[in-house]
């Protein structure tokens, strides 16, 4: 049986915190994404896409709302594998290797 995948996003906001200001980058997101569904996110520079594909992959907590990845195959710890290729180097002294390994290193880390 084929693999089925179903990404739901909601209610999902953030905001990026700092000592003097708060900038919301997202707010009250909602996206169901079914199986064999292709979405592309459009919008103007700062408009909070890359905030919410960072979400999804858990690389930033949202301020608030969910995101569920539900699948029928390819789990870790009950949820699916995600993966998130950056438009630039994450870490630009890295080579593009190593920063694809950076995740792996990542989440070995958090497991301890």
């Amino acid at each position: 049986m084929p693999a089925v995948t179903k990404t739901e996003i909601r209610d999902v906001e953030h905001v990026y915190q700092s000592d003097f200001s708060s900038v919301p980058a997202l707010a009250s997101v909602n996206l169901t994404v079914n199986d064999g569904e292709f979405v592309a996110l459009l919008g103007p520079s700062g408009c909070g896409k890359s905030s919410l594909l960072r979400i999804v992959a858990e690389l930033l907590r949202p301020t608030a709302g969910s995101v569920q990845i539900y699948s029928s195959t390819n789990k870790e710890n009950g949820r699916p594998k995600t993966a998130l290729v950056f438009q630039e180097y994450a870490l630009p002294w890295r080579t593009v290797l190593e920063n694809v390994v950076f995740s792996l290193e990542m989440r070995a880390h958090s497991s301890r």
